[in-house]
């Protein structure tokens, strides 16, 4: 992950910011993932710590946060897509692999569910994680999304 959140959440990011007023009409995001919460469980794996005491955990980086006067305090809350979706008339374009083993397609099934009636997911075969981003299909596609009326 890069500094200040990095790539990991840059399609998160991006949605929470179009939720909360930045103007668009469309948004697209390749290998996203649906909310914080799924950092976090990424994280809990990493470090080895029981799954017993994810929740624990998950409350004590919630008190560091609030802690931290550069955190907003409803962090978890805020950067969470399927609980609070984006605005009915954005359309979206989630673009997954089915082998990323990075970040599992079912994050981007988390957010289709979550915009029925205004999202698409296309998935892809044999890219990945890292390889999505430069095939000439997805950057076509994610083109024409953004670019059409």
């Amino acid at each position: 992950m890069g500094r200040r959140g990095g790539p990991l959440l840059g399609s998160l990011a991006a949605g929470v910011a179009v939720r909360e007023g930045v103007p668009t009409q469309r948004l697209a995001g390749i290998a996203s993932i649906a909310s914080f919460r799924f950092t976090e469980d990424v994280y809990v794996r990493a470090i080895g710590l029981p799954w017993s005491l994810r929740d624990r955990f998950s409350r004590a980086w919630a008190r560091h946060l609030r802690d931290n006067p550069e955190v907003t305090p409803d962090v978890a809350d805020r950067f969470d897509l399927v609980a609070h979706p984006l605005p009915g008339h954005v359309r979206a374009l989630w673009l997954h692999d089915e082998g990323d083993r990075q970040i599992p397609q079912t994050q981007s099934e988390l957010l289709l569910r979550a915009h029925p009636d205004t999202g698409e997911l296309v998935t892809t075969t044999g890219l990945g994680h890292n390889r999505i981003l430069g095939d000439p299909t997805v950057r076509t596609q994610v083109v024409d999304h953004l670019s059409s009326r």
